[in-house]
């Protein structure tokens, strides 16, 4: 009888015990889960951060070497990069065009490049020169960036991904601008993040631009 009655005294302790081992259980899985949440939510902004950087830093790079700001437009801008043939006018290899894909998410980098090994009188023909007019819109660049004739040499580099929001602004009209205000945001929810530079072209030719009939012209 004794010995009935020590088991029957330990049977609720037992029970104690394996509920405070549980409820214990529950905390420490809780605090994992919670630090493991802040982990992922940490590396997820840092993304963030990095991307939105690395895409600005491309871009101010992009700008501050270019000659003019030919245009501007919904998450996009054309930018000249100087007359790198010596022919005193712009060609077609010598434009970028940065823009906004809302479909995915991103911001490209287009340009076309010749290789060096074309042959002179192909590169003629192919590398078109063309007035301010014809470079003054965002889609008529990417319209004939995008050619058939060029697909073997058009670059596209994504610079941005996971990209809410890329707006341009400009202290003036192109081609008249020399500063160029960039506006990005990456990320998603808690883990985005918003960018914001104004870049001043270095060397511009905006002295060279004058307007003839309505129209800007490059004089070089």
């Amino acid at each position: 009888m004794q010995r009935a009655s020590q088991t029957a005294l330990t049977i609720p302790e037992l029970v104690l015990a394996m509920s405070i081992t549980a409820m214990i259980g529950l905390a420490v899985g809780g605090l994992a889960a919670g630090l493991s949440y802040a982990h992922s939510h940490t590396d997820s902004l840092a993304d963030a951060v990095q991307s939105g950087r690395a895409a600005m830093m491309s871009m101010e790079a992009t700008l501050r070497r270019s000659k003019l700001v030919t245009a501007t437009g919904a998450g996009a801008l054309v930018a000249w990069m100087g007359d790198t043939n010596s022919d005193k006018s712009i060609n077609l290899d010598e434009l970028v065009l940065l823009e906004y894909q809302q479909g995915a998410g991103t911001v490209e980098q287009w340009q076309v490049v010749f290789p060096d090994s074309m042959g002179t009188v192909l590169r003629r023909l192919l590398n078109r020169r063309l007035s301010l007019s014809a470079v003054s819109d965002p889609a008529t660049v990417r319209r004939l960036m995008s050619r058939p004739i060029y697909s073997r040499y058009l670059s596209q580099v994504v610079i941005a991904t996971d990209v809410q929001r890329f707006e341009v602004g400009t202290n003036r009209a192109p081609p008249l601008c020399r500063l160029v205000l960039l506006r990005l945001s990456v990320g998603q929810g808690a883990e985005s993040i918003s960018l914001s530079n104004a870049v001043r072209l270095r060397a511009d030719l905006t002295g060279s631009v004058r307007k003839v009939k309505g129209s800007y012209v490059l004089d070089l």
